[in-house]
This record gives structure tokens, sequence and C-alpha cells, in this order.
């Protein structure tokens, strides 16, 4: 089952928030793993960075060249954060991503992922373990019920974040780093620049 947020005081999945609010997918996902809340996950402003390269002896944006060579923005970036100089970036060739049959269309992973909001991660492991790409897509990802004592009450992740407002991924993303409950809840959440709710 797909999880589903509040948001405009509708119910939404956040593919649908994506599309409604025109901000990507993994951006929203990442905002909420640094503990943002929904709200400030799709209205907080994107950082608009306007460095440029060195592009057949031009100055260009990341935005261009990525226009220009045919190479995603998201690859540049990704090359860029590795280390890699702009040349490398240009030069390295892009690995052709595999192509998937799903309901008489052919898709990448990731256009799978997005679309069916099932983890690229997820997605590989089945179809490695023997899985058919509608098994992998349509079998339920299993919700794990594991239950965590708090103030002297067990009570789920979800049921946690919902009660205490926290927001979910954080608190998975404590107890991944080894915090105990206690703290995971309790922790204040560190952001920069990000405008405190009213």
């Amino acid at each position: 089952m797909t999880t589903k947020y509040r948001y405009k005081k509708k119910q939404y999945t956040l593919l649908e928030i994506s599309d409604m609010a025109d901000i990507s997918l993994d951006t929203i996902k990442k905002r909420l793993s640094y503990g943002f809340t929904i709200k400030q996950a799709v209205e907080t402003p994107l950082r608009v960075v306007n460095k440029t390269y060195k592009y057949k002896g031009q100055n260009k944006t990341l935005s261009e060249i990525a226009e220009l060579s045919g190479i995603t923005y998201s690859t540049i970036r990704y090359r860029l954060s590795k280390g890699m100089t702009i040349r490398q970036v240009l030069s390295t060739p892009v690995k052709k991503a595999k192509l998937l049959k799903y309901k008489g269309k052919k898709q990448t992973i990731a256009e799978l992922s997005v679309r069916y909001g099932v983890p690229q991660r997820s997605i590989r492991n089945r179809i490695a373990g023997g899985m058919t790409t509608k098994q992998a897509l349509e079998t339920p990802i299993p919700v794990r019920d594991l239950k965590y004592t708090y103030k002297g009450k067990k009570q789920t992740l979800v049921e946690i974040s919902k009660k205490y407002d926290v927001s979910y991924y954080l608190l998975r993303q404590r107890l991944a780093r080894g915090i105990k409950i206690k703290q995971a809840i309790e922790t204040p959440i560190k952001r920069k620049g990000v405008a405190q709710k009213s």
C-alpha cells in the first residue's frame, strides 16, 4: 500500500504531490529524510546554482550543458559530486539504462520506480531474485510492525511519528545509526536556512 501524506487538507501520495507542486520526487524524499514536514519539503524554495563551466570554449550552466551534450543534468551533478572534472564528466560514456516491459511499454527501472512508487533497489533485487517485472512492481512491500516502548507504551514508528509529530523517515534514519528510541524522538532537528513553523 502506497503511503499518503496530508497536504493542503487532502491525502496524496508523494508522486501526486510531486506532480502537483512541480518539484522532483527525489527532492521531496530527501527533505523528508532530513526531518522536514511535508509542507516544508514541498514549499521550501530550491537553491538555484548559477555556477558556470567551460563547454566548447563558452561558459555554460549545468542545465545548458545537459541540454547541449545530451547527458542528463542529474548524471552531470552526480559525476561532479564524485570528484570528476567537467571534461571527465562529458567524456565518460553513459551506460544505457536497462529497459523493462510492463503494461505494453518499455521503461527504465528509475521511471518505473517513480511511476509506481516501488524503490529502485527493491525492483532490482526482485528481478535479480527471479521475479517478473509484473511481480516486482505489484508484490506489496512488507510493512514492519516492530514496536518500540516510549513513555511506557509500545507503538510502531508510524504511530510514534503521528503522535509526536516527528518525521517517520528521520526516526528510521536515527534508529539505523544506533540511537535509542527516546533520543530519536526527543533530539531537536537542526535545520539550516529553513523557516520554522508559524
